[in-house]
């Protein structure tokens, strides 16, 4: 079982270190949680950050909640979600009140466009991984590469969308749990 203590220290870290934003954020929850420390599976990963984007509120602190609980009870999702919070509370007031005095100075700017540069590579890297994770069939891909035409060239509303994915799904995995699937020819 992992300790409290534990929790506490990765998530405090992670609060500390990670800079540019949710996807950054969970980009580093994995490599820890998953990759260093060896607590949760890939798949387990990408179930907290898929339950991270169906809850209200930033996809970072409901993945860390999730992965806290899963770990630890409410305890853990209590310690997981104060320690990732806490730093980046007070970093971020303590940059507000900093960069409002700097933002316009040429190196302040170049700093900033050299960050959202990195930041766009880390989000490509939480895409990949997760997708590599959670997304093993044609179905899967079919849906994922509707879901992104959905949302990005149409301009759905997210919302529909995952409703929408969730329909798909139900209609093309659930053979396999045990119902019809929508080409067995059982009549439903």
């Amino acid at each position: 079982m992992v300790s409290l203590p534990a929790i506490l220290q990765v998530f405090l870290k992670i609060g500390t270190l990670g800079f540019g934003g949710p996807f950054a954020l969970l980009a580093l929850m994995e490599k820890e949680v998953v990759g260093r420390k060896g607590w949760l599976t890939p798949a387990q990963f990408a179930e907290s950050t898929a339950i991270g984007t169906l809850t209200p509120g930033p996809i970072f602190f409901a993945a860390a909640v999730h992965v806290g609980y899963r770990l630890r009870g409410v305890p853990g999702a209590v310690t997981a979600a104060t320690a990732s919070l806490a730093p980046a509370f007070l970093l971020t007031v303590g940059f507000a009140v900093f960069y409002v005095e700097v933002e316009k100075a040429p190196v302040v700017a170049g700093l900033s466009r050299g960050i959202t540069a990195a930041v766009v590579g880390l989000l490509a890297t939480v895409t990949l991984s997760t997708a590599r994770s959670l997304v093993r069939d044609g179905a899967g891909i079919l849906i994922g590469v509707a879901s992104f035409v959905a949302l990005e060239l149409l301009g759905l509303n997210p919302v529909w969308v995952i409703l929408g994915a969730a329909g798909l799904g139900l209609l093309a995995y659930r053979e396999a749990e045990g119902g019809p699937g929508p080409c067995s020819g059982a009549s439903s």
